[in-house]
């Protein structure tokens, strides 16, 4: 009997047409069929509405990379989406720190494959390149008493504490060229973040009523802005140089004031109050408390998160800076966390998606913020009770960091990282960090 491939046959016109009443799923099915239908369900016209959403979902549409560059693969995206999604990663590796810490690090970050940390003790900062396996160590002698990192794609970011504790000293370096940069700000209980070459220094609510600072990279320029009693959400758009402030208080949360701000004069351009757009399914709102994670830009949206403090429920803010919009999004996670224990950390892997690591549990909870959909894994799948980052301690206190490629969770023993990327799963080896570190200063 001979074979006759219909499908095949028809012209692109009719398949396009077809095809818009599948999902992705159905495409990357339909793609292991033959080598046939793997090139027809490949080509352009038929994925690129599919693979764009999954990008948006990544956040790889907003963040400077073309979407055209992935439209030759939509089994690797569909599985990337998947993983995130459920907590599902293609590798898992664990690693123990080039040399033994004391302490945890204050600090633990993952940006464009490179892992950032702090080594308090020696008041330096620690480049691991997930991509290369090279090392780079950063240190400013000049200064003392490490606090925070930030990093980003260009720039690393050190935060001191002055001796004399009224003002933070600053250093931060272009990984690329190694040109360093100083200044300070005044020293204040502090959100930091950092959105193209502008690092941004938000009060926390809990500390009455105080300016937020912008130190201008390119300028080597810190611009006082404003004063801020409840900030709740902060953006910052680098190319038009605006600061988008919303305040709201912890026991009025539905009353916004919004203002809008000149990064490079410190201007008020524009303020003005309104209701903040409450989930019909919500609760009232009540005592609003804020968490330590500072906001997260993605492209010209930004997120942050509150949550009620009773019933450990994540409201979920948006604002996006190309309409001039905030959203709300809540999901009543109160059952997990009571019964799972309450103390945990979190991060944005998208800005679609939240990882909440339980101490307790040792467990990793997953949140679509889009959907409200919620997925429970345990960190201890493949390891058992003997898992290396518990094994010596019974401290369980953990830095929970990540991006839309990399997951990971850090003690004073080492860390566990977690890859989603189908097409970025680095040979790490198991032994730690291998090569002699390049020494920055």
């Amino acid at each position: 009997m001979m074979y006759y491939d219909i499908v095949g046959s028809l012209p692109l016109e009719l398949l396009v047409q077809i095809v818009g009443y599948l999902d992705l799923k159905d495409i990357v099915r339909n793609q292991r069929v033959s080598k046939r239908w793997r090139t027809i369900f490949s080509c352009e016209p038929i994925i690129s509405p599919f693979l764009r959403e999954t990008l948006a979902f990544l956040g790889l549409d907003e963040d400077g990379v073309s979407t055209d560059v992935a439209m030759v693969d939509a089994m690797s995206y569909f599985q990337w989406r998947h993983g995130l999604e459920h907590a599902q990663p293609v590798k898992k590796v664990f690693l123990p720190w080039r040399k033994p810490l004391f302490r945890k690090p204050e600090e633990t970050l993952c940006h464009s494959r490179r892992l950032c940390y702090d080594v308090v003790s020696h008041n330096e900062a620690e480049i691991f390149d997930l991509a290369t396996g090279k090392t780079s160590i950063w240190i400013d002698p000049t200064k003392t008493v490490f606090r925070r990192l930030v990093l980003s794609d260009q720039y690393l970011v050190v935060i001191f504490r002055a001796w004399t504790f009224d003002y933070h000293a600053l250093t931060a370096w272009n990984i690329h060229t190694k040109e360093k940069f100083s200044n300070n700000v005044p020293a204040f209980g502090a959100r930091y973040t950092i959105v193209g070459d502008k690092v941004v220094f938000a009060p926390s609510p809990q500390r009455g009523s105080l300016p937020a600072y912008v130190w201008d990279l390119a300028m080597n320029h810190v611009q006082e802005i404003g004063n801020f009693s409840n900030l709740r959400l902060c953006h910052v758009d680098a190319a038009d140089n605006i600061l988008v402030a919303f305040e709201c208080k912890a026991d009025q949360p539905s009353e916004v004031q919004q203002t809008k701000w000149s990064i490079t004069t410190g201007d008020l351009l524009e303020k003005k109050v309104f209701a903040l757009p409450i989930p019909t399914d919500c609760p009232v709102f009540t005592n609003l408390e804020l968490f330590r994670n500072p906001c997260r830009t993605y492209g010209r949206k930004t997120v942050a998160q509150s949550m009620f403090w009773n019933d450990h429920a994540p409201i979920y803010l948006e604002y996006d800076y190309a309409i001039d919009q905030l959203s709300v999004r809540w999901i009543d996670n109160a059952e997990v966390i009571s019964r799972r224990g309450q103390i945990y950390r979190c991060v944005y892997l998208t800005r679609n998606l939240v990882y909440r690591f339980l101490t307790e549990t040792m467990e990793v909870v997953v949140y679509n913020i889009t959907t409200g959909a919620e997925t429970l894994q345990p960190m201890l799948s493949e390891q058992g009770e003997q898992h290396p980052l518990i094994r010596d301690t019974e401290r369980r206190n953990f830095n929970v960091f990540g991006d839309r490629e990399v997951f990971g969770v850090a003690n004073e023993i080492g860390l566990e990282l977690w890859f989603f990327n189908p097409k970025f799963t680095p040979d790490l080896i198991p032994g730690g960090f291998i090569s002699v570190p390049e020494v920055v200063k």
